[in-house]
């Protein structure tokens, strides 16, 4: 297993997983190496993924980050977003979808101008051995553009509720610049959905929005629209 061997050179790891299951897979498959080879490095390697407690994983970012863990096996979860310090080494299991990705991925290692290294392992699915027999045209191929139709009404619409819970929204020719002409239509189609614990109407022209964060014990805030006359 190449994250057991970089554990035990003294490199810093992530090795990236396309699923669940898998990062947990090559967490066991790991240890069990280590544990032959090098028990006292068996507890410095963790799985990471979505699913686990937000204290879960705050403690393994802060074991990547102050070096405590040599290497983590990782879903997408730590592709962006986190600091994880400085790493050596990132292992890429299976394509991960995009030329983005898989670059977002490898510059996790290398930080600060320090030599670092990636490597793809490619699995038997039809785009993975296609980069493998024409690897330049991965290497060479340009990022893909993101598209993203700022008018889909669900899209809107969620865009408004997050927007709402951190300033009001006043639809009286400022807002619309953001958000576009079909703002106001996109806020009155949630309100005639009333009863969703998101939107209410208590007079004409104002809109009370209600974000609610999925905690175990849910907390709302709310905010307030103004609807043009």
């Amino acid at each position: 297993m190449l994250l057991a061997e970089c554990v035990q050179h003294n490199l810093r790891c992530i090795a990236f997983c396309k699923t669940r299951k898998l990062s947990e897979l090559v967490l066991v498959y790991a240890r069990e190496m280590l544990r032959e080879r090098a028990p006292e490095l068996e507890g410095s390697i963790m799985a990471y993924r979505a699913g686990y407690a937000a204290s879960e994983r705050r403690e393994i970012e802060g074991g990547l980050f102050g070096g405590l863990l040599r290497g983590v096996a990782a879903t997408n979860a730590l592709e962006l977003g986190i600091d994880v310090g400085s790493l050596d080494v990132t292992l890429h299991l299976g394509f991960p979808g995009s030329v983005a990705s898989l670059w977002q991925q490898s510059g996790r290692a290398g930080r600060r101008e320090q030599r670092a290294l990636s490597i793809f392992v490619a699995f038997d699915g039809p785009l993975d051995q296609y980069f493998m027999r024409s690897p330049q045209r991965l290497f060479s191929r340009p990022i893909e553009n993101a598209c993203v139709d700022a008018h889909n009404p669900q899209m809107l619409e969620q865009h408004l509720v997050c927007a709402a819970f951190e300033r009001p929204l006043c639809f009286n020719g400022i807002d619309e610049h953001y958000f576009g002409p079909h703002a106001v239509s996109a806020a009155q189609a949630i309100q005639v959905r009333g009863g969703s614990n998101q939107f209410c109407l208590p007079c004409p022209r104002r809109l009370t929005l209600c974000a609610v964060e999925p905690r175990v014990e849910p907390r709302v805030s709310q905010t307030e629209i103004e609807l043009p006359r």
